[in-house]
């Protein structure tokens, strides 16, 4: 009551509203940026003559531990643990995949371009077409769901909050034996490497998967990245969770 009474001089409005606009200003130049990954840069045709495929140096080198002075030199010029960091991740896409023959859990929870409904014949990779996999719309609790501008698919961020959830499909297979084979395919799209699991772009978890319709949870698999807090302001988010619903 006091505002409609006493209303503040128009003098004082503007102030507080250039303050606001100042503080604007401000939170924007303090958001984190991510630097520009060009094919042509130093280090990406250093990791390129070296056989790596393009695509997959340009996914490395958009490690959020990639600063702008890195790029601008040769991969050999790279200090000795970032450079070990780049090769290990290149490494684990190029090799071939190693079938883990004591896996258990044999599902896939996926929710970018692996996703049973990614396309009218299923994941962009054809993975699930040429095995006979099957796909159940699904959910899982405790990740978020992120975006690197530069690029043009998704990444889940653990956060262990059961509010944060990424919406996707759990992939199955006819036997233990392709699931096997099939997750090794998958491992290798993801960069993962199971003899080495924290080296490759994506970390792997198990989490339980809640169905989008009446049925079991079950445990599947998924493939997660490990972003500094602050660096992942300058990814955009998906709050619902959905990547096909970006558009």
């Amino acid at each position: 009551f006091f505002c409609l009474r006493h209303p503040w001089p128009p003098e004082r409005v503007r102030t507080l509203q250039m303050v606001s606009e100042v503080w604007s200003c401000l939170e924007a130049f303090r958001k984190p940026s991510l630097p520009r990954v060009d094919k042509g840069c130093p280090l990406h045709l250093s990791l390129a003559k070296l056989g790596h495929d393009e695509e997959d140096v340009t996914e490395v080198l958009c490690n959020p531990f990639i600063k702008q002075e890195h790029l601008s030199k040769h991969v050999d010029d790279l200090p000795v643990r970032l450079r070990e960091n780049v090769l290990g991740q290149l490494a684990a896409f190029d090799d071939d995949p190693a079938v883990e023959t004591s896996l258990e859990v044999l599902s896939v929870f996926a929710y970018g371009t692996l996703r049973g409904d990614f396309g009218p014949e299923g994941d962009k990779w054809g993975i699930l077409k040429k095995s006979n996999a099957t796909w159940r719309k699904a959910f899982v609790q405790g990740f978020q769901l992120y975006q690197d501008p530069r690029l043009s698919y998704p990444f889940a961020v653990k956060t262990g909050r059961a509010m944060d959830i990424i919406v996707g499909t759990v992939i199955s297979w006819p036997s233990a034996d392709v699931a096997r084979e099939n997750i090794a395919n998958c491992n290798q799209v993801e960069g993962f490497k199971p003899s080495e699991p924290e080296v490759g772009v994506y970390r792997r978890s198990v989490v339980s998967v809640l169905p989008m319709e009446p049925g079991p949870v079950t445990k599947g698999l998924i493939y997660h990245q490990s972003w500094p807090a602050g660096m992942l302001e300058a990814a955009m988010v998906f709050p619902e969770g959905d990547w096909l619903k970006r558009i």
